[in-house]
């Protein structure tokens, strides 16, 4: 129930979000004092934090430990994990609608945590009220994917995880397949070129099981082109290696890349 109550808690801080301004405007209609109050206590909370504050270790082990036990079965195996020396960009694929493979592969993980990477996501998620506050402040791991921080990054050679798909994967996805928008998605490729990183794909079989969606309401230099091409292919061959062994019900699937 621990385990149910916390991944709750995460929807509850995605959607509650975006959410805030019809949440306020009919506690602003209705007169409901106590509750604006309460609300701009949480909005105020996640920006009173120190900039150089990095979440609570004790809250992040709390998560850790319970957060993905209502999956049946959660496994993390990566043959290259960057480092200092040698940095790097993981790559997760696909989004899913809470990116659950992210999180448990990186974003809130020991694997980030232990190492200082962060997970970079969408910045309108950075300032969703709750969301900032428990994810951003109080748990810690994840900023900015926009050009500036990314650029910061890389040029001070700190490795970082990212959805190079963004949520436009998530309007593919529907169980039973297997797809990730990449195909002209190149502007990691490019920034990895230019900065001297590696890049590490990672596939989360069973992310698109996660959730249902209603599908169909969807209609560089050459060195860039190259190994765009060659990552798309190493993506592919990763996930056909694996999905036998962790696809369960996409284990006869083939990877569509869109």
């Amino acid at each position: 129930m621990v385990g149910y109550g916390l991944q709750l808690s995460l929807v509850a801080c995605w959607v509650g979000g975006f959410a805030s301004p019809a949440f306020c405007y009919h506690w602003y209609k209705t007169k409901n004092s106590v509750a604006l109050s309460l609300y701009a206590a949480i909005i105020a909370s996640g920006y009173i934090f120190p900039s150089s504050y990095s979440g609570s270790p004790s809250l992040k082990d709390f998560y850790m430990r319970y957060i993905f036990l209502p999956f049946k079965s959660s496994q993390r195996r990566f043959r290259h994990i960057p480092t200092k020396d040698d940095p790097g960009i993981v790559l997760y694929h696909p989004h899913g609608m809470f990116s659950w493979g992210f999180a448990n592969g990186g974003a809130w993980n020991f694997f980030y945590y232990q190492r200082g990477f962060q997970g970079l996501v969408a910045s309108s998620l950075l300032h969703a009220p709750g969301f900032r506050l428990l994810f951003v402040k109080l748990l810690g791991g994840i900023n900015s994917a926009e050009k500036p921080e990314l650029v910061r990054k890389m040029k001070n050679k700190e490795s970082f995880g990212l959805i190079p798909g963004g949520f436009h994967e998530a309007t593919i996805a529907y169980p039973g397949t297997s797809r990730v928008f990449l195909k002209n998605r190149k502007g990691f490729v490019k920034y990895a070129l230019q900065h001297g990183f590696t890049l590490t794909p990672v596939y989360t079989f069973g992310e698109s099981a996660t959730y249902w969606n209603a599908s169909g309401f969807w209609k560089l230099p050459e060195d860039v082109d190259k190994w765009h091409k060659a990552y798309m292919e190493h993506l592919k061959k990763h996930f056909d290696t694996y999905k036998k062994e962790f696809g369960g019900t996409e284990a006869d699937s083939e990877l569509e890349i869109w």
